[in-house]
């Protein structure tokens, strides 16, 4: 295969682009795939277990944390920090994603 020089004119699909690109593509073999595919399976099935699992280690403290709960919750973790009891950090926007997904998924894991 030719590698075009630089600045050389190229005319639609078959150009240097393309060039390159069919030439980077044309560098992953049948194995590279299935390997990868080998590996992505590995990874997920690792990963199986975490889709039943429970609450972790301070978990508990936000699941139980009043503005979470409340549907005026928002408005307390932006102008209320003091309404915010179990927890001694204020981080409104970790606290505002805890709300919206309370109030999408509730308690489940």
């Amino acid at each position: 295969m030719r590698v075009p020089e630089p600045g050389e004119a190229s005319s639609g699909g078959t150009g240097p682009q393309a060039r390159v690109s069919a030439a980077w593509l044309g560098a992953f073999s049948p194995h590279d795939g299935s390997v990868a595919l080998v590996l992505a399976l590995l990874v997920a099935v690792s990963y199986f277990p975490a889709l039943r699992g429970g609450f972790v280690w301070d978990d508990v403290i936000f699941a139980e944390e009043p503005v979470i709960h409340a549907a005026s919750g928002l408005r307390s973790i932006w102008f209320s920090p003091a309404d915010i009891k179990n927890e001694g950090h204020y981080w409104p926007l970790v606290y505002s994603s805890f709300w919206l997904e309370h109030k999408l998924w509730g308690l489940n894991t």
